[in-house]
């Protein structure tokens, strides 16, 4: 099928390459949407590539990471691939030198966390931002979670600190981030607030954010989100603050902290510089913390002590209730209750580029999910064929 998207010429020639080439997205030219393509590249292998695992990609999510690189605003680190995406669920169809055995064999069912290269039939991961998955979880709602809940734990327990029975302000709460990180405060018994449009407010109240902490931005500029904020708390204000718009919020942001309050920066999509300067008098009367973060360009180091901290024996048995539950409710019952990886539509990647207009019209609450071999959530006998496959 995949060589009917091609001419008949490049479909010859693919025939004869195709052991070493594989299909993936690739972007020729940096620009708008539709220059995100399908075509050929050469295969990865993880066979020179110490700790690395070769992975038939099922699923790969879209994150805005994917959209700014496209646009040629967000160059890869160095080193990683130039294809695009960083999170995808597949099947292991090869292992390279140096990974525990005892941890991965060919054949299992597996989520990453990458740099780059999840548009692709085949994908180099890292064994340590790897995470073996039960065949109870399905690997369109695996591919959900790398990215969007390893941020959300990161930017919670390994930069704000965050403590259980907090109050915390999530601003962009209906994205794929905001609602990872509003399950995540109510597992530890803190109190989410939340910002989001008119139109997806429904999905944080079934989320689990009460009615009076989810504010409508669209509708907050008079009186200010802040100003809300502190009319729900009494004054006092929320002890953390996680935020992606940046510059635009930023004063309002500080007017909202308690007292030894932080906010914590990892997105600038309302700008960078403030208007107007900021007053370093707030910051310093009520003792604020503020601090920049990103993950894609951390130590492979620091991702694995993430990764061994959020995907515990635990947490993956709520996100398995979240899949018996169906919907996209969770979170409201604590500790109890299951993880949903809030998956918005499901498109085949040939749409790669209608899947990435959707995300920049802001159409998406949650993830929007490329199938590129959703046939490896099938029989064992599929996965026996893959690996092979692979190994060829």
């Amino acid at each position: 099928a995949c060589l009917e998207r091609v001419t008949q010429a490049t479909a010859d020639h693919c025939q004869i390459t195709m052991p070493d080439n594989m299909q993936a997205v690739l972007v020729s030219t940096p620009g708008p949407p539709e220059n995100a393509k399908l075509g050929f590249t050469p295969k990865p292998s993880c066979q020179d590539n110490p700790g690395t695992l070769l992975v038939k990609v099922a699923y790969a999510a879209l994150n805005r990471a994917d959209t700014l690189q496209r646009q040629g605003l967000y160059p890869p680190p160095p080193g990683a691939s130039n294809i695009l995406g960083v999170e995808l669920s597949g099947i292991i169809v090869d292992i390279g030198p140096n990974v525990d055995l005892t941890a991965f064999q060919k054949g299992d069912r597996v989520m990453s966390l990458v740099t780059g290269g999840a548009y692709a039939e085949y994908c180099l991961v890292n064994a340590a931002t790897t995470m073996r998955l039960p065949a109870s979880l399905p690997l369109c709602l695996a591919a959900a979670i790398p990215e969007a809940w390893l941020t959300a734990y990161q930017l919670l327990h390994f930069v704000g600190r965050f403590q259980p029975g907090q109050k915390v302000l999530v601003h962009a709460g209906a994205s794929s981030v905001g609602l990872a990180a509003i399950q995540l405060i109510l597992e530890q018994g803190g109190i989410p607030f939340a910002t989001a449009s008119t139109g997806k407010l429904p999905l944080l109240h079934q989320t689990g954010v009460l009615p009076t902490h989810a504010i409508d931005y669209t509708q907050s500029q008079s009186p200010s989100f802040a100003g809300e904020v502190l009319a729900a708390t009494g004054g006092e204000g929320v002890h953390l603050v996680l935020c992606c718009i940046g510059a635009s919020y930023f004063t309002q942001n500080l007017e909202l902290l308690a007292r030894e309050g932080r906010l914590v920066l990892y997105g600038l999509m309302g700008g960078a510089m403030v208007a107007g300067g900021v007053d370093l008098k707030v910051m310093m009367k009520k003792l604020l913390t503020v601090t920049a973060t990103t993950l894609r360009g951390r130590s492979i180091e620091y991702k694995e002590k993430l990764v061994k901290n959020f995907w515990t024996g635990e947490r993956e048995g709520r996100f398995m209730r979240g899949a018996r539950e169906g919907g996209r409710e969770g979170g409201k019952e604590g500790e109890g209750g299951g993880f949903k990886a809030n998956v918005f539509t499901t498109v085949g990647w040939e749409e790669v580029g209608e899947a990435h207009a959707m995300m920049e019209r802001n159409e998406n609450a949650g993830k929007i999910v490329l199938a590129v071999d959703p046939t490896l959530e099938e029989a064992e006998e599929v996965v026996e064929e893959v690996v092979e496959e692979g190994e060829s």
